[in-house]
């Protein structure tokens, strides 16, 4: 079982993220996760692959990870606002 905590002191382990957001989402049927990786600006595409296998090495769960970019995703107060139920993969 995986916690959002758990994946959130995973990613604050990554100075060079600014902000994320987990997402919910199903393909083919099935529960899917994402994280949205906001990066500060300069920091290259090696960065989300770092997470998601860091995630995977630690949690033992895969997920997918997307970088958008720097100022893209809202700061969020709580916890519970980073986790989104998406509306399509």
């Amino acid at each position: 079982m995986w916690f959002p905590s758990a994946l959130e002191a995973i990613v604050r382990q990554f100075a060079e993220i600014d902000e994320f957001r987990i997402e919910l989402y199903q393909e083919r049927g099935m529960d899917a996760l994402r994280i949205v990786l906001e990066p500060r600006p300069g920091v290259g595409d090696g960065i989300a692959d770092r997470v998601r296998d860091t995630i995977h090495r630690d949690v033992g769960v895969r997920c997918a990870t997307k970088l958008v970019a720097p100022g893209s995703l809202p700061r969020f107060d709580m916890k519970a606002r980073r986790l989104v139920r998406a509306v399509r993969a």
